[in-house]
């Protein structure tokens, strides 16, 4: 038991939010010493570049979905869109006919949930469930030909991780149902079925590589077809960190990179408040 709180000491990492214009020269935003930040999906509201992110907090493990505006390299101006009991993360932000709107992980509500982002107020108001009765995490839409596209990574009942890809399309996201599309389960791997970011360029797209660790790298793969009958992508490139630092989610906008990295969390007092923390759990049966 010693060993392993020991262990569990000395490896505690956490997630940031990295920004750059050279994937191998990227910039490191700064956060608070008790929070990690992972997800970060970019917007631009008028001039100003908005960076919208899952955080998390690393004693409670519950993930809130929070927005700030990116202005040299730092974070300014930060607001809460979503936080209550629930786990939120993987915030995906999409303007349609003049509006807004955000499609988070629910994965813990069993539902996939779309909200509208007020950007005078920095608030969201729920729209509608898409799909009901789904465990599915890491939600983008992505419309072509005249129909929306959503990709969702939904639990195998195998394993119990998000490793199958499955896609639905509708003609109108806000107002009919979702279909799901005759080749599901796209993937059923943790390579290439949980999303990692956007669709880049209208044909790139984004996927966590979870094979041999969580985050281990990025791959890239280009959409060669997507119709009702056909879903068919070619891997086009991977990305990792140079020194092994797990990665999960990869956004582009205006040239600027945005992505996140995992991290050794450096924080004594965080670090000692988990241990007792899961010493209290194991022992006396304590859950905070």
């Amino acid at each position: 038991m010693i060993k392993k709180i020991i262990n569990i000491y000395n490896n505690q990492k956490k997630w940031n939010l990295i920004v750059g214009y050279n994937y191998k020269k990227m910039f490191v935003l700064k956060q608070p010493f008790y929070v990690g930040r992972a997800d970060p999906f970019p917007l631009k509201i008028g001039d100003s570049l908005f960076l919208f992110f899952e955080e998390i907090n690393l004693i409670t493990r519950r993930g809130s979905i929070r927005f700030g505006e990116l202005s040299d390299f730092k974070l300014i101006k930060i607001k809460t869109l979503l936080k209550d009991r629930n786990h939120y993360s993987f915030p995906f932000i999409f303007s349609h006919h003049e509006k807004i709107y955000l499609i988070p992980e629910t994965s813990e509500k069993k539902t996939i949930e779309l909200y509208e982002f007020i950007p005078n107020s920095g608030k969201v108001i729920k729209i509608k469930d898409l799909i009901i009765g789904i465990e599915s995490a890491d939600t983008v839409l992505y419309k072509k030909d005249r129909l929306f596209w959503l990709f969702t990574s939904s639990i195998s009942k195998i394993n119990g991780t998000h490793d199958k890809l499955e896609i639905y399309y509708s003609e109108d996201f806000l107002n009919d149902k979702f279909q799901k599309h005759i080749q599901n389960p796209i993937h059923q791997n943790n390579r290439l079925s949980r999303s990692g970011g956007s669709i880049i360029l209208n044909k790139y797209r984004i996927s966590q590589d979870c094979t041999n660790k969580y985050g281990e790298k990025i791959i890239v793969s280009f959409i060669k077809q997507l119709d009702q009958n056909q879903f068919e992508e070619i891997e086009f490139c991977t990305l990792r960190s140079s020194d092994g630092r797990e990665i999960h989610t990869y956004n582009e906008i205006e040239n600027l990179i945005i992505a996140d990295l995992k991290d050794k969390n450096r924080s004594v007092i965080i670090r000692t408040i988990i241990c007792i923390k899961i010493i209290l759990e194991r022992l006396y049966g304590i859950f905070f």
